[in-house]
């Protein structure tokens, strides 16, 4: 197995791959069944891992995302973190030129198939060492089969190396490409080109704006095989090349204006002495860049800050230092909910801490039958307004709630009744209709915020697809639905 990171070049190679169901192209749209989707998901772990230093994929020690495909054994790891790895970013904003395939590394073919000036310097620069890699896998393993996956930029280094090693390896050897959150990377004439010489399956998900570009209008095309994941959270399979099909990537995200940069980023929560907030952080970035946007949010100076990456919120284990201010946070591997702790190396000079320190607060104190007269309180406002635990029995609807006549449509944006004053709760509706874990019609809404309960599953019965504790089952008469759209507040201090 090879796998490329965004703008990354590992090589990682296996014995065996892992089986996966053939996705024929259909005439149709189809929506891939739960096995399907089971199948295709440990290889995005693959192509996460390989955002980590050579040092730990070669141990297989990255994480939950080495976690999830214990049984892989890597036999080689490459990548430095220089030039190979990380000046992709910088050629793909700087230009959009198509260029022919080297003729070195690809004789014969015809100058009209064309990739992207960036991609197909970056994959000349690995292709020698990975080609010899791969062959020294196949034949001290005796396989014959090879598996290449990589996301984003990575994405398209991925395809390029699947045409690659498809002219230079033993004839049978079966091609296998997974590309995730990847860019268009050449014209229709490499699409073609690519798509005749590997199984190629690339993911989309929901609104990223990454797959589509850069634009057809400047000549460059998908390849085949698009599996788009909508809004609903259903995996969508998309036959043909740039399918136009509203629950398709092209169809869903026609222009960038219409895009989310948050469904290409990471999730993880930032945590100091006087702060704790999740953020979307795009792993392109480099570490110096995210301390100069994370001053702003604890108010460490960027001279002052060391930042630390922990396993998760309830997982405190450092899984390394940010140490080098020059390197993307993806070669750390940073993965969705982990967390950045950010450490004041100088605290005297700061007012970190004291923010948060209530000893030096004088308390304000009032007994509970004090606090019970007043009428300025929470408590009295719940009172006025019989909310909570004041407000009395209410008798039950009679009737089966299945019978009544439902006007929820699946995908309306929604507000949920809270019981919690000045507490707004917004999301999508996913899901309309009776359950196995009570009697009755239940409304699934994903959330806007993680309020939730669950993943759109309850007592291993899934109902719909989003992230954990983002979803939430609820009666007919506790949903409203509208126009409420996403709150934000800020937008540029959420995402980073």
């Amino acid at each position: 197995m090879m796998i490329f990171a965004s703008g990354f070049a590992l090589a990682l190679l296996a014995a065996r791959v892992a089986a996966f169901p053939v996705l024929e192209a259909r005439q149709g749209i189809s929506t891939l069944t739960a096995a399907q989707v089971a199948a295709v998901k440990p290889y995005s772990y693959y192509a996460a891992a390989a955002y980590c230093v050579p040092a730990r994929t070669r141990a297989w020690d990255c994480g939950t995302n080495c976690q999830n495909n214990a049984a892989f054994r890597p036999i080689a790891s490459g990548g430095d973190g220089g030039v190979v790895q990380y000046c992709i970013p910088v050629l793909t904003n700087a230009d959009f030129r198509l260029d022919a395939l080297d003729s070195g590394l690809f004789p014969g073919v015809s100058s009209s198939v064309r990739t992207h000036n960036g991609f197909g310097e970056a994959q000349k620069r690995s292709a020698a060492a990975v080609l010899a890699a791969v062959r020294s896998g196949l034949s001290t393993h005796s396989a014959t089969s090879v598996t290449v996956v990589g996301h984003s930029l990575g994405g398209a280094i991925a395809i390029i190396s699947s045409a690659h090693l498809a002219n230079n390896l033993p004839a049978g050897t079966i091609i296998k490409t997974y590309t995730f959150g990847t860019p268009r990377v050449g014209n229709e004439a490499f699409a073609n080109y690519a798509n005749a010489r590997s199984e190629l399956i690339r993911v989309n998900n929901k609104k990223d704006p990454v797959p589509i570009i850069p634009g057809r209008f400047l000549g460059f095309a998908h390849t085949e095989g698009e599996i788009h994941i909508n809004d609903a959270g259903q995996w969508i399979s998309c036959p043909g090349q740039d399918n136009t099909n509203s629950q398709c990537t092209i169809g869903a995200v026609p222009n960038i204006l219409v895009s989310n940069s948050g469904d290409h980023s990471v999730n993880v929560f930032v945590v100091s002495p006087d702060t704790h907030s999740e953020r979307r952080i795009d792993p392109h970035i480099t570490v110096e860049q995210l301390k100069g946007k994370l001053e702003l949010i604890t108010g460490i100076p960027v001279s002052h800050q060391a930042l630390s990456l922990l396993a998760s919120q309830q997982d405190s284990r450092v899984l390394a230092e940010l140490s080098d201010d020059s390197k993307p946070l993806g070669f750390y591997g940073l993965a969705d909910w982990q967390v950045i702790k950010v450490t004041d190396t100088n605290p005297s000079d700061t007012l970190t801490g004291q923010l948060t320190d209530v000893s030096q607060v004088e308390k304000f104190e009032i007994s509970e039958a004090e606090y019970a007269q007043r009428n300025d309180t929470v408590l009295a406002y719940k009172q006025r307004h019989k909310i909570g635990r004041f407000a009395g029995k209410v008798e039950e609807k009679q009737g089966d709630q299945s019978e009544m006549n439902v006007n929820i449509p699946v995908g309306s944006r929604c507000e949920v009744e809270s019981t919690e004053p000045g507490l707004s709760k917004r999301g999508t509706v996913r899901f309309v209709g009776p359950t196995k874990f009570s009697k009755g019609v239940w409304v699934g809404v994903e959330y806007d915020e993680p309020f939730g309960k669950n993943d759109g599953s309850v007592h291993d019965e899934r109902y719909f697809f989003c992230r954990q504790n983002y979803g939430i089952f609820v009666k007919l008469d506790k949903v409203k639905v509208g126009d409420f759209p996403v709150q934000e507040l800020d937008l540029e201090d959420e995402e980073m």
